[in-house]
């Protein structure tokens, strides 16, 4: 099921670049193309060569790809939602790219016994898939 919060926002203005930038500043001090190749504890080792605000976004995409290759290793539909449970704290909480709505459905959606998982989709601060 997919549900649009109907907040709209823009790319350009919802500082995708700064992500990205972020992203590829981590990747360059670590010496790699790009974060899928590096560890949590890979990053520890320039936690003090970049910003907090820095280091919680490449941390949060080194763990949302943790998360994305245990969720296909283990074919467990509990541990997959509460996987994309935790993707959508991570958005919100390190990456920064969700919205009060957003997070208010998500918690309305942790309320169902049926609903497995929920988290936001697209460039962020729109619809939540919930599973």
């Amino acid at each position: 099921m997919l549900i649009n919060t109907n907040v709209k926002h823009s790319l350009s203005d919802s500082a995708y670049n700064d992500r990205r930038s972020a992203c590829e500043g981590v990747s360059e001090l670590l010496g790699i193309k790009a974060l899928r190749d590096v560890t949590e504890a890979d990053i520890e080792t320039v936690v003090d060569k970049v910003s907090p605000a820095n280091y919680q976004k490449a941390l949060f995409v080194i763990q949302e790809n943790e998360r994305t290759l245990k969720a296909i290793k283990d074919n467990d539909l509990e541990l997959l939602g509460s996987l994309i449970y935790q993707s959508h704290e991570g958005l919100s909480y390190q990456y920064h790219v969700s919205c009060d709505e957003l997070d208010f459905l998500v918690d309305q959606a942790k309320k169902n016994k049926h609903i497995l998982g929920a988290r936001m989709m697209g460039g962020g601060f729109g619809d939540v898939p919930l599973i």
